[in-house]
This record gives C-alpha cells, sequence and structure tokens, in this order.
C-alpha cells in the first residue's frame, strides 16, 4: 500500500487518540491546514514538527526507516505534556514547582510562546 506521509501521520495520530482537529491544535496549525496537507501534500516544513508531536522519526514519517513501536504517549484528559509525567510534576513541593515554572516561562520565552496567564 502507497501511504502517503499525512496518512501516515494520521494514523498514528488516531492510534494515540487524536482526530485531525487535535492534531492541528498540538502543531499551532488551523484543521483547515491538516486537510488542505490531505490534497496538496505535506510542506517539508512540518516534517519535523508532526514527527516530534507524535513521537516519532522524520524517517518514520517519510517512511525511510521501519516504524518502530510507538511510544508511550497516553496522557490524562487535559494533561498536554506527553513525555513529562503529571504525577511527578504534581507532586513536587512549593521551590522546586516554582523552579519548573520558571523554566518553562524561559523555553516558552525562547520560541515566541507567550504562557503566561492573562491579569484578572
Amino acid at each position: 500500500m502507497n501511504t502517503t506521509v499525512i496518512n501516515r501521520a494520521l494514523r498514528w495520530a488516531k492510534e494515540q487518540g487524536m482526530n485531525q482537529s487535535a492534531l492541528a491544535a498540538r502543531l499551532g496549525v488551523l484543521p483547515q491546514h491538516v486537510t488542505n496537507w490531505k490534497t496538496r501534500g505535506l510542506p517539508a516544513e512540518q516534517y519535523q514538527p508532526i514527527a516530534e508531536a507524535l513521537g516519532r522519526s522524520v524517517d518514520e514519517l517519510l517512511g525511510r526507516t521501519p516504524e518502530a513501536e510507538p511510544p508511550n504517549m497516553k496522557s490524562s484528559e487535559g494533561w498536554p505534556l506527553l513525555s513529562i509525567d503529571e504525577a511527578k510534576v504534581r507532586a513536587l513541593n512549593d521551590f522546586h514547582r516554582a523552579q519548573l515554572e520558571a523554566a518553562i516561562l524561559i523555553a516558552a520565552g525562547q520560541v515566541g510562546l507567550d504562557v503566561k496567564k492573562k491579569n484578572s
């Protein structure tokens, strides 16, 4: 079977319990972009983000290497950080939680993402 890159990505997303909209949200794009990729093809600049979002390599995504066993990407409802153990974060004391929060804010700033809560 000739599997396109986007179809492979969508199959992996489905295996992880994501639909097209959820995959789009994880990638920070509109769901319409994913629909367009199905008809027009996946732009090369999306290979790495999609592979990372699905816990795969670009070589796997492109079909250049055999697919490895998918990583355990299951997480509890609402927890967006798939490779970070939610229970361990919640178990941190206040000091270490503040350190982690500061590190996340720094990392988010480096990629141009404002994750700070709005003042009420």
